[in-house]
This record gives structure tokens, C-alpha cells and sequence, in this order.
């Protein structure tokens, strides 16, 4: 049995399988970093469709050669600080802004 981790990082996002035993047995990563923002250069944005993707893409690579039959977990952790407004149907209202974003000082 296999459990996948997913992590998704302000610099990279990762998978990684690991069995019964503790030990990692496929992994992968992709860069990550955040996008200006439309109405303002300086403004630090994250792109959920390209982090889903990434994480999507990074969880494939790390399965492979495995039996995907077997992962019986998964987890997902992100940065602890950042989020995003979604309305009653789980549609974000604005993009997801960064700790990094100068609208977060104060």
C-alpha cells in the first residue's frame, strides 16, 4: 500500500509516494513562484489552475511504474499563510494573493 503526498511549496511543488515501510518510492517536483498581478506589477499572485495542474502532473510522474491501485492516501499540505475567497460553489472571487503581495502588510 502506498500513500501520496502532495506539497505544494512557494518554490516548488512535489510528490511523493511512500510505502508501508516509510520509504519513498517515486517522487517529483516542479518550480513554483507567483505571478504579478494584472493591475499591478508589484502585486504577487498565484495561479490555482497551474499550481492544480503542476500537482497533477507532478503526482503522475511520481506514480509511475507503480500500482496506482495501492495508494490508499493521499495528502495535500500548502503554504500556511496564503488563501483564497471562493463563493458557495467553490468558485474563487479574486486570485489567490501571496504573503509576498505588498497588500499584505499591514
Amino acid at each position: 500500500m502506498y500513500s501520496l503526498c502532495l506539497d505544494c511549496g512557494a518554490t516548488n511543488v512535489r510528490a511523493m509516494v511512500v510505502n508501508e515501510q516509510g520509504v519513498i518510492v517515486g517522487k517529483a517536483a516542479q518550480p513554483n513562484a507567483t505571478l504579478p498581478g494584472e493591475e499591478n506589477p508589484e502585486f504577487h499572485i498565484w495561479d490555482a489552475d497551474r499550481i492544480f495542474k503542476q500537482l497533477s502532473e507532478c503526482a503522475v510522474k511520481a506514480l509511475e511504474g507503480l500500482d496506482v491501485k495501492q495508494v490508499v492516501v493521499a495528502t495535500v499540505t500548502t503554504f500556511g499563510v496564503d488563501g483564497a475567497l471562493v463563493d458557495d460553489a467553490g468558485s474563487l472571487l479574486c486570485p489567490v494573493i501571496s504573503w509576498k503581495c505588498p497588500r499584505t502588510a499591514e
